[in-house]
Parts: C-alpha cells; sequence; structure tokens
C-alpha cells in the first residue's frame, strides 16, 4: 500500500457524548502513513500549546489509531469548543508536520485571550446543575433548554437564570439506532405511545413529527432535530431516531433517555471517522447505551453475530441491563440476558413472545401484523419486537402494544417510503427506501415471489459509498430478477463525487454481475427516474422504486393513479 500523504480529514466539535468521548470535546481525523507517530508529535505539539493557551476545564484526550490515520482530540467545556477546535487543528498540523511548532505556538498565544472570554460560566453552572439534577439540558440556536417536552423550560443564551427553577423533569424519551430498520421502528414505537394516550413525537430522517403533524420537513435524525423535538411544549413522549452521521460527527442529542434501541449493524460507510469494520460500526451504534439513565434496558438484536457479542460485553463492562431480541427461540445467552433485565422478545411457532417486566406475554402470530407481509418480511418482525420491548420501557401498557401491531402497516401512509405496496395502472409498484445492501437483501424474500409478467427497478446512492458497496448493491438488486434498471443521481448527496460519478459507479456495479448496459437508463434525479417508468408502466409489471429523495413527489403521483 503507497505511503499516505499527511492530512487532515475532519475537525469537529462534537458537544454530546459520541464513540470516542463522554463529554463535550473537540475532535480530528487525519490521514497518515505512521499514524503512531503523528499521535506521539501531536500529544508533544499540544502539551506545548496548552502551555501558551490554556483551555478552562480542560478534559480527558481521546486517541483512536487505526490502520492509515487516527482520531485525537479532548474534552473540554461546551462554551470553548469552538476555539478549542483551532488549538486541535494547530497541534494536529505540528504533528504532520504541516506547520512549525514556533507558528502554531504563536497562532495559539493570540487564540488564548479569546478561549479564556469564551468560557460561560453561567451556562456551564447550569450544565453542570442539570447533570446533579438529573435532566436533559439541550443546548443550540441560541436557547438553552433545561428538561424535555411538558416539562421544560427553555431561555435565551444571553439570558440565563442564576439558578435551576423548580420543577424540572424530563418525559419518557428512547433513543433508535441500528443500519437498517431505525425509521420503521421509531415509528412504530411512537404509534405505541400514541395508543397508549401520551402525546408522542418523534424525529427521523423524515423531519419531525408530533402525532401526526410534522413541525418540520427534512433529515433531522441527529441533535437538532432533537432539540426541535424536545422544546415543543405540549409533548409528554419522544422516541428520537439517531443517525450514524449525527453519533459520529456531534455524538449524543441528549445525555439521559429510558431505553435505547440498537436494531442492526452491517458494512456501511467504511472510511468515515475511522470506521473500518462491522465492529467499529456496532461501537459507533452503542454508543447510545451512554445515555441510559441506570436501570435503563438497552435493546438489542441478539441474531445480529457482531452486534450481540459486542452489547454483551459493553454490559459486562458497564451493568447496563441488555433487553435482546431475536427471531428464534432464546439460547442460553439470550436467556441470561433475559432474566437478568426481565425483558426480551423472541419467536415461537411464529408467535410474538416477550418477557416484559418478569412476566411472560403471548402477543399473537406475526401473519396478524400487517408490517410482517404474511411473514415474508422478516426485517419488519425484528423491528416489531424491539419496538414493543422499547414501548413497554416508556410505560405503554401491553395493550396499546397489541393494538399498535396488529393496526400498524396496513396504510401506507403509516410508515411512507417502507415497503408500500401501491396498485397503479395494473402494475404493482413497491416504493422502499433501500440504501444498502443489506436493505436490499431484506426485502428480496418480500418482494421476489410477486408476480409480474417485467419487472423494472428504480436506485440511486449517495456518493460517500465505495465501488464495492455499489456493486454489493447491484448483486442483491439484481436477485429481483429485473428485467430493466433505472439508475438516478441524488443532486446535493454526491459528496465528494463529480456529478455522473456515482451513477457510474452503480453501472460498472451491475455490469460487473452480469447485467449489460443496454438494460441500464440515467436520469438526473429520482423523481424523474420514476416519472419515466410510471408513464411507460403496463398490466401486470412491477416496479420497484428503491427512493433516498423525492419520495413524497412520487408518492402524490401513485395516489392520483
Amino acid at each position: 500500500m503507497p505511503d499516505e500523504p499527511n492530512r487532515l480529514v475532519d475537525s469537529r466539535r462534537v458537544p454530546g457524548a459520541s464513540w470516542w468521548n463522554d463529554g463535550p470535546a473537540v475532535l480530528l481525523d487525519f490521514r497518515t502513513s505512521d499514524p503512531e507517530r503523528a499521535v506521539h508529535a501531536w500529544h508533544t505539539a499540544l502539551d506545548a500549546l496548552l502551555g501558551v493557551c490554556p483551555v478552562p476545564g480542560l478534559g480527558r484526550r481521546c486517541v483512536r489509531i487505526y490502520p492509515g490515520g487516527a482520531t485525537v482530540g479532548f474534552e473540554a467545556p461546551g462554551s470553548v469548543l469552538y476555539d478549542a477546535v483551532d488549538l486541535n487543528e494547530f497541534a494536529a498540523e505540528v504533528a504532520l508536520r504541516l506547520r512549525s511548532l514556533e507558528s502554531a505556538t504563536e497562532k495559539a498565544r493570540r487564540l488564548a485571550p479569546d478561549l479564556a472570554v469564551s468560557f460561560d460560566a453561567p451556562l456551564e453552572a447550569l450544565v453542570d446543575g442539570g447533570r446533579q439534577r438529573g435532566v436533559n439540558v439541550l443546548i443550540g440556536e441560541k436557547r438553552v433548554t433545561l428538561g424535555s417536552g411538558v416539562f421544560a423550560q427553555t431561555f435565551d443564551a444571553a439570558a440565563l437564570p442564576h439558578a435551576l427553577p423548580d420543577g424540572l423533569r424530563d418525559i419518557p424519551l428512547a433513543l433508535v439506532t441500528g443500519t437498517n430498520g431505525k425509521t420503521t421502528t421509531t415509528r412504530l414505537i411512537r404509534r405505541m405511545l400514541d395508543l397508549a394516550g401520551f402525546t408522542a413525537g418523534h424525529t427521523s430522517t423524515e423531519g419531525v413529527f408530533v402525532g401526526t403533524e410534522q413541525i418540520v420537513g427534512g433529515d433531522f435524525a441527529g441533535p437538532e432535530g432533537a432539540r426541535r423535538l424536545l422544546r415543543h411544549p405540549g409533548l409528554a413522549a419522544a422516541v428520537l431516531e439517531t443517525s450514524r452521521g449525527g453519533l459520529l460527527r456531534r455524538g449524543l442529542a441528549v445525555q439521559r433517555a429510558r431505553v435505547a434501541v440498537v436494531t442492526n449493524v452491517g458494512a456501511d460507510h467504511f472510511g468515515d471517522y475511522g470506521v473500518q469494520t462491522v465492529e467499529d460500526v456496532a461501537a459507533a451504534k452503542l454508543v447510545v447505551a451512554k445515555a441510559l439513565v441506570p436501570g435503563a434496558p438497552l435493546v438489542v438484536n441478539a441474531d445480529d453475530p457482531v452486534l450481540w457479542p459486542a452489547a454483551r460485553a459493553l454490559s459486562e463492562r458497564t451493568g447496563v441491563p441488555l433487553a435482546p431480541f431475536s427471531l428464534g427461540l432464546p439460547d442460553d445467552g439470550m436467556h441470561a440476558e433475559m432474566q437478568r433485565s426481565g425483558r426480551g422478545a423472541w419467536l415461537d411457532d411464529g408467535r410474538i413472545s416477550a418477557l416484559l417486566d418478569g412476566e411472560a406475554w403471548d402477543l399473537g402470530p406475526i401473519e396478524d401484523l400487517p408490517l410482517a407481509f404474511g411473514g415474508a418480511a422478516m426485517f419488519n418482525v425484528q423491528n416489531a419486537l424491539a419496538a414493543l420491548l422499547a414501548a413497554h420501557a416508556l410505560t405503554a401498557p401491553v395493550a396499546a402494544i397489541e393494538d399498535a401491531l396488529v393496526a400498524f402497516g396496513a396504510s401506507p401512509d403509516d410508515n411512507p417510503g417502507r415497503m408500500n405496496v401501491h396498485p397503479y395502472r395494473g402494475a404493482t409498484v413497491v416504493v422502499d427506501y433501500g440504501h444498502n445492501d443489506d436493505g436490499i437483501a431484506a426485502t428480496v424474500p418480500v418482494i421476489g415471489p410477486m408476480p409480474s409478467t417485467r419487472r423494472r427497478v428504480l436506485i440511486s446512492q449517495a456518493g460517500d459509498r465505495s465501488d464495492d458497496d455499489n456493486r454489493r448493491m447491484a448483486a442483491q438488486i439484481l436477485r429481483l430478477a429485473p428485467d430493466d434498471v433505472a439508475i438516478t443521481e441524488l443532486p446535493g448527496y454526491e459528496r465528494g463525487r463529480a456529478v455522473g460519478e456515482t451513477s457510474e459507479s452503480l453501472a460498472r456495479g451491475f455490469e460487473a454481475c452480469g447485467m449489460s448496459r443496454e438494460r441500464l437508463s440515467f436520469y438526473d434525479r429520482a423523481s424523474t427516474g420514476a416519472e419515466a417508468l410510471l408513464a411507460a408502466a403496463q398490466p401486470g409489471d412491477l416496479i420497484v422504486l428503491f427512493l433516498h429523495d423525492d419520495r413524497d413527489a412520487v408518492l402524490a403521483a401513485l395516489r392520483k393513479g
């Protein structure tokens, strides 16, 4: 492998706990052929710079070395993170020989007064008070919020109270993460809370919602979405979809939650922020456990061969109780964890069984779940098992959970963009998210047996997936036996690639898997490709639209027929 040129890849503030840090921190990633030497040099340079530019409330250093690079940084009070980012960059540039120590020291001297002024003693006192009081503290948009939902109090950042107000509390709150299934699980938990009588809300890659009302649209599966939701004055319970990107860029949005869910982990986004393996993905996702209040369960997929042992090791280190779920009967390991936590869910001869606060329940056959597609969509059965455990941990009664299981998914509006089946002019149209090979593979048992005279598939991809990722995704799509495939651009998701480059990468993937280029077509965006396929729809066609973008416009066209 050729030597990696020395370069900074990313530098960021991380206000919440993450893979690397437990409190607010500044982190950066760099590439180099000798990361161990560079990390040693970073320590030396940082020591020197801190001598002329001390950081108030400086915390521990955060270091992770991996092949070809490292992540380095340090914990510090949230109010000084903007200036601390510069200091961390100065030290890394010295370590990578991109800047002299003399130059970095001079810059650090000029930075020192700004950093000292940045320290906001009243804000840090509130943060510390919130930690001691045991409530979430949300900082952003020039506001500080203590508590959440109906119990929250929000203040202008320039006019903070001198002491914590009385009556601060948090509403029941769940975090949901994983490689696939996050949005469906989040929506289903919220439905269970709705039926339990809560005024419940959720965040996701689709927006911020309270009940069925969309407060704002867009990808809000990160800290900003959490703040927007948890500041809602009428909110009594919340479910936060927690994305990989948000966890790695900004850390956890909250400090306290009553339950966390990890649906699964897969080979996705390798190379970002030092994520090299599926084991790294598991470690990054399991960060949600850092927000759990004492005794709160971590709901985790016991069938996942990487996630499950990682979760058990985490539980052994920290004491976090596990609430496992499985598509089979509990083995000895799962049974042991359920005995400790009093919670778990599994399938027994096609029926949903659960242990909830130590009490056994039979929640009926999976055939009664619209999401299960008669048992073909086992990935959605996993989502349902995770959701019921999380909802019960948020105090939803079993009756509300049962009602949601047999209702959710009967209408495409329950779970838009996730395995929706629409009749269209004699054709059948399936709309799904399908953003990676594992996600598409999970749909094959559902879509594969659907009758058709002609099969057409639409697909697109973000630019940060590798050529190998795209080839694997093409291989899974070909399991659906398409007659032709429409490849579309994703404007705004190029992520370092030139326009058209990702489409070409997908095309090469299909060719490598045996599909000729003549059976591929190309479009400038998903809505344009979908319109073309729908306009050419014939009775008996099966049209599969894996939509990452333009979904609402396509669904509107389908409803018009």
